[in-house]
This record gives structure tokens, C-alpha cells and sequence, in this order.
């Protein structure tokens, strides 16, 4: 495990939701009052007792509502987006980070100008490995809905139902898969889209120096190895490994993508807004 690699996409996620939520306002759908009878019928579900429910305030990232958390998890109170990333397997994290941050990106664009775009209606849901009470990891399923905005339609809060499904045996390799879907239309073309954003296989995470490369290339395409070199005090022969070993993980990482060299995958990258605001500050920082 490369424990930089994970305190990065930590760090990143952070940074990238703080700024994206730094202007919502308060919610205005639904109200309180609202919400509350929603809590009550997910309650009195039957299967209440198989799943816990929070839900979370995105500006803040801690917990505004839950029920059966603590039977689950051994967190009794003031629970945060901090004790969910403890509990998820650190093999899984990353992945578990990116697809909730690809999420948020891709419900806040697109999906939020949809006409059909509705408070619990909406679902992603995925997979993940959770170390529980009993101090064992099992496999949660975490179906999430967005469920109040503000008036400008931003998601304020959203609502996580995590259901167990078996226990986690030590040293299988599942790879980590979601899926997002409506309950009013088909959601085939949503999918394809969604999916051609996140890393079907393996999380795109690059090495400082290939962070480096990839910055200068995202200012100016048309430079030679030979000029990044330069730029960076490099022989080119790095460079050029460096290249192809990027070349490498976006292949795997973009699974339906078919890229020729490291130009193409920026050009991707920056199709599907991979590249937040404070993407390249954060990673200086390491």
C-alpha cells in the first residue's frame, strides 16, 4: 500500500469539496420537517435492523441524522466523513474516494440540469469492505440519494443507507464497482457516461514526478520530452519512461478508452474534468 498515494486523495477530496460547497446556502428542500418523515418510514422499515442510516451535510462532512450507526460502527457521536474513511478497508480507500468525488462532480453538473433531477430519487450506489463493532470487515452495500438542496439547487445533504451483505475474506481481490441509476428512466446512457469518468479498474494515481509532467503538459501540449527534461533538470530517457509508465495506468485505470500517448490522456482528463481547481496546489504540497 503507498500510504502517499492515499494521504493525497484524502487531502485532494477535502480540498475539492470545500471549495465546491463554499457558497451553498441553507436547504430549502426539503424542510426539516420533511426530512423527518422520511427518517421515520426508513425506521420502520423491516430490514431496519440489517442496515444503519446517516445523513451527512456535505459543507461540513459530519453527520446531521442517524439510526442503528452506532450498533454498526464504533463511533458513538459526532461522527464525521473522517470515521467512515477509518472504517473502509485501506486497500479500497482510494477507489471508495475517487468514486465519491466523481460522483459529486458528475450529479453537480450534468445530472443537476436535468428536469428529472429529484430528491431521493437519484441513486449511487457501491460496494464497499467496512471494518464493523466486531472489530471484522464485511461487505456494506452504501446505497446514497441526494436529499435537500438550496435555492440555487446545490445538494446540501445527502442520505447513506449501508446495508451488510457478507463478510470480507482477507486477500480476495473484488474490484471496487458502482453504479448510479433513477428510479423514473432508464439509466443505460447515464451509466456509460458516468462510468467513462471514474477508473473502471484501478484508481489513476500518479508518482510527484509524473504529477509534474503532467502539470507542464496541461499548460503546454506541443512540448517535446527533450523540453520537459529541461524544465524539470531531467535527462530525457526519464522522461521518457516516466511517459510511458503514465501511458501504462491510464490504460488500465480508463479501461474503454484507447490512448496512443500521454497527450491523449490529458485531453481526456480534461474532458472529463479530472483536473480540479486546487488539484496541482494539493499535490505540491508532497
Amino acid at each position: 500500500m503507498n500510504y502517499l498515494h492515499l494521504a493525497k486523495a484524502v487531502i485532494g477530496f477535502y480540498f475539492y469539496m470545500k471549495r465546491h460547497t463554499a457558497n451553498y446556502g441553507d436547504p430549502i428542500y426539503l424542510s426539516e420537517e420533511e426530512c423527518q418523515k422520511v427518517y421515520e418510514s426508513l425506521k420502520a422499515d423491516k430490514y431496519s435492523k440489517n442496515r444503519y442510516i446517516s445523513v451527512m451535510d456535505i459543507r461540513t462532512m459530519k453527520v446531521t441524522f442517524q439510526h442503528n450507526m452506532e450498533k454498526f460502527l464504533p463511533y458513538k457521536k459526532n461522527y464525521t466523513t473522517d470515521d467512515s474513511f477509518r472504517a473502509t478497508h485501506p486497500d479500497y480507500l482510494i477507489d471508495v474516494i475517487r468514486w465519491a468525488e466523481t460522483t459529486f462532480r458528475y450529479v453537480t453538473t450534468d445530472l443537476k440540469l436535468s428536469k428529472n433531477f429529484k430528491p431521493m430519487e437519484q441513486h449511487y450506489r457501491v460496494t464497499i469492505p467496512m471494518k464493523l463493532i466486531d472489530g471484522k470487515y464485511h461487505w456494506m452495500l452504501q446505497d446514497c440519494s441526494p436529499l435537500q438542496f438550496d435555492k440555487n439547487n446545490n445538494i446540501i445533504t445527502v442520505m447513506n443507507i449501508f446495508t451488510m451483505v457478507r463478510p470480507f475474506i482477507t486477500g480476495e481481490k473484488i474490484p471496487l464497482m458502482g453504479t448510479l441509476y433513477d428510479e423514473n428512466f432508464d439509466q443505460t446512457e447515464w451509466n456509460q457516461a458516468f462510468w467513462k469518468m471514474f477508473f473502471l479498474h484501478k484508481p489513476f494515481v500518479l508518482t510527484p514526478e509524473q504529477d509534474k509532467i503532467i502539470e507542464i503538459l496541461t499548460k503546454n501540449s506541443d512540448l517535446t520530452n527533450s523540453e520537459i527534461a529541461d524544465k524539470l533538470n531531467k535527462k530525457k530517457n526519464t522522461i521518457d519512461i516516466q511517459n510511458k509508465q503514465i501511458l501504462e495506468r491510464a490504460r488500465e485505470s480508463f479501461k474503454y478508452e484507447s490512448f496512443e500517448n500521454v497527450r491523449e490522456v490529458i485531453s481526456f482528463l480534461k474532458s472529463v474534468q479530472f483536473f480540479s481547481d486546487d488539484y496541482f496546489a494539493t499535490h505540491k504540497a508532497w
